[in-house]
């Protein structure tokens, strides 16, 4: 079970796009960071919501695995190999 503080200030708006989108899905619960700093407690309740439900914690953790892209890892290194190449 995930907790995700998007940051709001970051250029692009992407954090929170990117954790609204994981929300949508149930596979998160989302604390914006400026609502947190107003409201720490946001993030208290967050985490009390998380601990008292199993079963919320297990659709979330299913839900999440739709976003999981088996080959991420490959991917990323054979990025990494490309950039480093091109730089040489």
């Amino acid at each position: 079970s995930y907790i995700m503080v998007p940051n709001a200030k970051l250029p692009g708006f992407h954090q929170v796009k990117n954790a609204k989108a994981y929300e949508k899905a149930n596979a998160v619960l989302v604390v914006e960071d400026g609502e947190m700093v107003k409201k720490p407690e946001l993030l208290l309740d967050a985490i009390k919501t998380l601990m008292r439900s199993p079963k919320k914690r297990q659709d979330m953790a299913i839900a999440l695995r739709s976003f999981v892209k088996d080959d991420a890892a490959e991917r990323l290194a054979n990025k990494i190999i490309s950039v480093a190449k091109d730089s040489d």
